[in-house]
């Protein structure tokens, strides 16, 4: 009798042990990534277990888009309380490889809020990350004025990582802090 009672609970045991630690690990890979900043490489998995993380992609030459994307992050930062404030991490990850250099990203970023960080890589780097978290996309437009020879269309969501690493939710381009400040709590566990 106990051996057939193992014999059933074994393979749960070991099919509940992959839900949760063998699944959220591989989800943790699959977002991860290493790119440079001013201050040297960063990757997505130097914060687990310190801080919650909010992912854009975008570029410095944007007129719209991500000025208004990081208008909205930081209203909703400056929403939190101080401690929950140091506890959460944005990163903005250029998808301009020609123009967007390391310094040009730190410049950009801490503008709007001094711990952001900019990163960025070789266009086949940016390819491969970008491909790793779903709807993003971005294309060169070329043409547009003679000063900036092109642009870039882009998606505009910003993904929101819990303190563990794990995917925890993904905002849709909106211009309400308080809306971004919901998916930051839940990033950080802060409960309402």
């Amino acid at each position: 009798m106990v051996q057939r009672l193992i014999l059933i609970l074994f393979p749960l045991l070991l099919a509940v042990g992959a839900y949760f630690y063998v699944i959220p690990t591989v989800k943790r890979k699959h977002y991860d990534f290493t790119l440079q900043s001013a201050d040297g490489p960063v990757s997505l998995s130097d914060f687990r277990g310190k801080k919650a993380v909010a992912i854009y992609f975008g570029y410095t030459y944007c007129p719209d888009i991500c000025p208004t994307t990081f208008s909205n992050l930081t209203g909703a930062m400056k929403l939190l309380p101080p401690e929950a404030a140091d506890a959460m991490q944005v990163i903005f990850v250029s998808v301009d490889t020609d123009r967007d250099t390391p310094q040009s990203l730190k410049e950009y970023v801490e503008y709007f809020y001094p711990t952001y960080l900019g990163v960025t890589g070789s266009k086949t780097q940016i390819d491969e990350v970008v491909s790793r978290y779903d709807g993003t996309e971005y294309t060169i437009i070329k043409g547009g004025s003679k000063a900036m020879g092109y642009t870039v269309g882009h998606t505009s969501y910003v993904y929101f990582f819990d303190k563990q690493g794990n995917f925890s939710s993904r905002l849709n381009h909106s211009i309400d802090p308080r809306e971004t400040l919901t998916h930051m709590e839940k990033a950080l566990g802060i409960a309402h």
